[in-house]
């Protein structure tokens, strides 16, 4: 086991390009040997559309992240 605690971190997105695709929700948990310590998501509003092919395999619509904060919002808490 480790000696510290582990945040794992998963991301959706609405494609794999990193110079022009965004983040639609952030998702966190932390663990501590083996011990579940807590978790944290949030959607997140990518500012552009979300192509059809990704809103069928994550199941995020634009409709779900219209009144979400942007990626920029959340990287001030």
């Amino acid at each position: 086991m480790l000696e510290r605690a582990l945040v794992f971190l998963d991301l959706e997105t609405t494609g794999a390009t990193a110079h022009s695709d965004r983040i639609t929700e952030i998702g966190l948990v932390e663990v501590d040997h083996g011990r579940h310590l807590g978790e944290w998501s949030s959607l997140v509003n990518p500012q552009r559309p979300i192509p059809p092919m990704i809103e069928s395999l994550t199941g995020i619509s634009a409709a779900m992240v219209a009144d979400a904060p942007s990626f920029a919002e959340l990287a001030q808490l």
